[in-house]
């Protein structure tokens, strides 16, 4: 069957029927539950969603149809509860803040996963308690809140490690773990993390590429090139991770370590590489950066640099051009071209200033 509906959209579906059902909107609420039950046959497999679809449904057949008043059953059938609300409350919230984290509006979907939280007693499986944690945990990230990342990354890895059966999760909350300890400054435990995680490879499936990818930069940032040569070429090697966002961004610090080892031939091949990949599937942030490393390495003009930048100064890629911006400073500084260096690093500064838990790593 094909598949053409995500998790998140089917989800934000919902909550548009269990709104109908609770402000009582009869014809609302019945074109809504076939518009929903059709989407559901065709969409990628997601437990809470089927979940939050039957309690709706549930819901919606004991409120809205007022036959089940009159069948002689009725006062047999499970009652709702205020658990049972409850219970919608928080797949309601939860899956709203999916949707508005598909949509890419982080913030809004910070405030649902915070109504959520709330709520979160009301989950006994300790597996699904976890992967609400993780997902608030990635929301928190995306908002750059990487206190709050860590502490719901943490509770969501515990909770993974009393339970059987969660190496991917296990791994799956590292490598982010991996991340916010990197921004938080924790460069050693962030190391220590990846490492745990690849210690058990064989287990990771087609998380593997990405694992490598992300101990590649640990590498890079450690100024170990060669370790992180070794590691994003193993990534891309992945034919299918390799065209994706984070492969296409793999290949693209892979030729930035060969720019390091002084490798330029191989660098520029790989970049000609990644920036087809990039046009191909409109990655406009890695088009930025591949321009500003063209400006660099080829056209050696700050111009193009420049631009790139441009590029990249639009909300949510705040990370991205913090840490673009202190590379570029770096890069003229090993040149000696020290206005050029003080020039971008004024760029780095300003934008701390203006986003104060950005740090530098």
């Amino acid at each position: 069957m094909l598949h053409e509906y995500s998790p998140a959209t089917v989800g934000g579906e919902i909550n548009l029927w269990y709104e109908a059902v609770k402000r009582n909107h009869r014809e609302l609420a019945v074109q809504l539950k076939d518009k929903v039950s059709g989407m559901l046959e065709q969409m990628l497999p997601d437990h809470k969603v089927v979940t939050f679809y039957q309690l709706v449904s549930f819901k919606h057949d004991k409120f809205l149809d007022e036959r089940w008043l009159n069948l002689p059953y009725y006062s047999n059938a499970p009652q709702p509860t205020d658990e049972m609300d409850c219970l919608l409350d928080f797949f309601s919230y939860y899956l709203h803040a999916e949707s508005l984290m598909e949509s890419k509006d982080y913030r809004n979907a910070f405030k649902y996963f915070s109504r959520a939280e709330d709520m979160l007693t009301q989950i006994d499986d300790p597996a699904e308690r976890a992967e609400f944690l993780f997902r608030f945990g990635r929301a928190c990230y995306s908002l750059h809140l990487y206190g709050e990342a860590h502490l719901q990354l943490t509770k969501a890895l515990t909770l993974y490690e009393q339970q059987y059966g969660y190496e991917r999760a296990q791994a799956s909350c590292k490598i982010y773990l991996s991340d916010v300890e990197n921004w938080l400054g924790e460069t050693n435990r962030a190391s220590q993390l990846i490492s745990e995680v690849l210690r058990v490879e064989e287990n990771l499936g087609d998380l593997k590429p990405r694992v490598l990818g992300v101990s590649g930069l640990h590498a890079m940032k450690a100024m170990n090139y060669e370790e992180a040569l070794k590691h994003f070429e193993r990534a891309i090697s992945d034919d299918e991770y390799a065209t994706t966002i984070d492969g296409v961004q793999s290949k693209i610090l892979l030729a930035v370590t060969y720019f390091f080892l002084e490798q330029d031939h191989h660098a520029r091949l790989l970049l000609n590489h990644a920036e087809y990949e990039a046009k191909a599937n409109n990655y406009e942030n890695l088009l930025a950066i591949c321009l500003i490393l063209r400006g660099l390495h080829d056209y050696r003009d700050h111009t193009y640099v420049e631009e790139g930048l441009k590029l990249l100064s639009q909300p949510g890629l705040e990370r991205v051009y913090y840490d673009t911006t202190v590379f570029i400073s770096r890069y003229y500084e090993d040149l000696g071209q020290l206005d050029y260096a003080l020039y971008f690093l004024k760029k780095t500064v300003d934008l701390k200033l203006m986003h104060p838990q950005l740090t530098l790593t």
